[in-house]
């Protein structure tokens, strides 16, 4: 009876040897993907912020460069004490004279 347990316990245990050792390359296998694929999940969403933070710079970008084209071309104009409005900041207000003949 003794060795009955004993000749079922090693069965058992070289059944469980054998599961061990065929199923220990797939779960390598099973953790190298779940790796891989965090790894290039992460990588894709770096990408992406990256590109997006490139986009943003890049149109921040030509809306200040199109901002100071546009200042260069028209000048600046600003409604003040001694300016009309639509003028340039070099141009004096225009002095309209009143004067009866």
């Amino acid at each position: 009876m003794l060795s009955i347990y004993s000749r079922s316990s090693f069965t058992f245990a070289l059944i469980g040897s054998v599961i061990f050792v065929a199923f220990l390359p797939l779960s390598f296998l099973f953790f190298g993907l779940t790796f891989f694929a965090v790894f290039t999940t992460l990588l894709a969403c770096g990408i992406v912020a990256i590109r997006l933070a490139v986009l943003v710079v890049n149109i921040c970008w030509t809306v200040l460069l199109d901002a100071v084209r546009y200042l260069a071309e028209h000048g600046f104009s600003a409604p003040s004490e001694g300016l009309e409005v639509g003028t340039s900041l070099a141009e004096p207000k225009s002095e309209k004279c009143h004067c009866t003949e």
